[in-house]
């Protein structure tokens, strides 16, 4: 039982200070997509990447992010990206839903599941900045960025599942013990404004160029309804009132129209 609370306690930690490291920088229009000059995936592994056809682990991420950073020190055009023919295996590896298969497997351990929720989501909030850094340098990967919110949102997804299990066992094995679930409700806050920090990137001062704010709104209208059900009503309510003004600012576009359907969904 105390392993099971210590557990909890160093989760909020962790995503307590993510909350306050997400990246808040803006974009500014005109810029063209950055070329590719990514390395073949056959570079990346010389280098040390783990293999990109399996399930990465935890630690793979970790591995992954290293070679990552290392190829920034040269050029952040090194970075992998997204359906690219150098190196779109490698990009997918990192944002594939593959990789939370173990934290969906109720065969597993609870904890397991967190745990590995908890570091696939580390790793999405550790490879965002390096896509959105060269943008002091003229560079754009909006593209790249779109894909790696969208999966960091997912992750809060099961995560909020996950957590409220851990609490639930915790009640039956455990009854009145009211402070677990003043602490879930801490960590809810911390995800709920880890979602608002993601909305922020359509409002108009940094939003993407056109394309990526119709996927990035199509993600909204997909994962957001899932996650706002059970986050906290203060943070519903902010929410809400952020996608509304949100399509308001696109007046008669495919984002306006994609948002008015996701704002219909939070009542």
């Amino acid at each position: 039982m105390a392993t099971v609370r210590r557990g909890m306690t160093s989760a909020m930690c962790v995503m307590f200070g993510l909350v306050w490291m997400t990246p808040a920088w803006g974009y500014q229009l005109g810029f063209p997509t950055t070329s590719d000059y990514s390395w073949t995936v056959e570079t990346y592994l010389e280098k040390g990447l783990p293999p990109v056809d399996r399930v990465w682990t935890v630690g793979d991420f970790r591995k992954g992010q290293e070679v990552l950073e290392a190829a920034c020190v040269f050029s952040a055009k090194h970075l992998p990206r997204f359906k690219s023919k150098h190196s779109g295996p490698v990009f997918a590896r990192f944002i594939s839903e593959e990789n939370l298969a173990p934290a969906l497997d109720e065969s597993i351990d609870l904890e397991l599941r967190i745990s590995t929720a908890m570091g696939v989501f580390g790793a999405m909030h550790k490879l965002l900045p390096l896509y959105v850094r060269p943008q002091s340098k003229g560079e754009r990967y909006d593209e790249e960025r779109v894909e790696i919110s969208s999966l960091r949102l997912k992750v809060v997804r099961v995560i909020l599942k996950l957590k409220q299990s851990e609490l639930d066992r915790l009640a039956e094995a455990d009854p009145g013990r009211p402070e677990m679930e003043a602490k879930l409700d801490q960590l809810k806050g911390a995800l709920s404004r880890i979602v608002i920090n993601s909305l922020r990137d359509l409002e108009p001062d940094r939003r993407f160029r056109k394309q990526a704010c119709i996927t990035m709104a199509g993600y909204f209208n997909e994962i957001v309804p899932g996650v706002y059900s059970r986050l906290p009503e203060r943070f519903q309510k902010d929410i809400a009132g952020r996608v509304r003004t949100l399509a308001r600012s696109y007046p008669g576009s495919e984002t306006a129209r994609i948002l008015d359907e996701l704002a219909a969904k939070l009542p």
